[in-house]
């Protein structure tokens, strides 16, 4: 059975409490940020993990540059945004950071103060589309998701990230860095229409070919919170604890033998690998990222 699936978001503020006995000074681009200093508190510097992204603006200059970009040949004034990414060398070092939906974003510009080209966004999704390898940003229709991989330093006081964007006044910017298998989050200044204090919960609603609705909600690591249906309680199934069964032989029926005469194991994936139907049994599931099942009458 095809069951497709529409996504809603909301984005929802996100209030932290940060408590700490030191003030750490840093100047932009060094690579240090403490959590509770001037720098973090006031967006300026992201903790990522074992990561720092910091925003470098110019020697005695504003932060973003404002200049020229070119545009299809031709001149539009513009906004850089500099950014000094640190921490642990690896070939891994994804960063993503959500941008509003409506402002432009321009490719290959060449930053003012250096004279240097940066590639800016290496991939940008569409609003909702979000990060195909994490996820994040999906279903964030007011955004769109710009995805950086890094593997070099130009060292301290010098970006090697640059965002050209049409012009814009900073904003609280969600971003967030994946490095193997661990995923963090945070704020920076950045090319933002609008105060968004962070991404809290990601909301994805599945609808089945018969109308019922099921709606989950991750938090912002992208862990399950919960979930509710239209149409009855839902039911957590832990991963390994569903399984799919069929038959030993042709001439086996349900529930002949069973379950002698079925070979059942652990569903590891269904369908898209996300959604489960046993034929015309309204009873569905939808996958989590864990294998976890949501059980739910469709």
């Amino acid at each position: 059975m095809n069951i497709p699936r529409t996504h809603s978001a909301m984005a929802l503020a996100l209030a932290l409490a940060l408590f700490v006995s030191t003030d750490a000074k840093a100047t932009f681009g060094d690579g240090v940020c403490v959590a509770g200093s001037q720098e973090a508190l006031s967006h300026q510097c992201a903790i990522l993990g074992p990561y720092v992204l910091e925003i470098v603006p110019p020697p005695g200059g504003a932060f973003p540059v404002t200049g020229t970009c070119q545009v299809n040949n031709q001149p539009v004034q513009c906004a850089f945004w500099p950014y000094r990414f640190t921490g642990p060398a690896a070939t891994d070092n994804q960063l993503n950071i959500l941008i509003s939906a409506g402002l432009a974003v321009y490719a290959n510009q060449v930053y003012p103060p250096t004279g240097t080209v940066f590639t800016g966004c290496q991939q940008l999704y569409a609003p909702g589309a979000g990060d195909p390898t994490t996820g994040f940003g999906k279903g964030i229709i007011t955004f769109q998701t710009c995805r950086v991989a890094f593997n070099f330093d130009n060292g301290p006081g010098t970006p090697n990230l640059v965002i050209a964007t049409a012009l814009s006044s900073p904003g609280d910017q969600p971003v967030q860095e994946k490095s193997g298998k661990n995923i963090y989050f945070d704020d920076i200044l950045g090319p933002s229409t609008t105060d968004l204090p962070g991404l809290a919960t990601t909301q994805q609603q599945i609808t089945t070919k018969n109308g019922v609705h099921l709606t989950v909600n991750v938090n912002r690591a992208g862990v399950f919170v919960g979930a509710t249906s239209d149409h009855g309680p839902v039911t957590i199934v832990p991963p390994g604890n569903a399984v799919l069964c069929t038959p030993t032989s042709g001439t086996n029926t349900f529930p002949n033998n069973f379950p002698g005469g079925y070979d059942c194991a652990p569903i590891v994936e269904n369908l898209d690998g996300n959604n489960l139907q046993a034929g015309e049994d309204p009873t569905c599931y939808y996958r989590l990222a864990n294998g976890t099942l949501l059980k739910y009458a469709c």
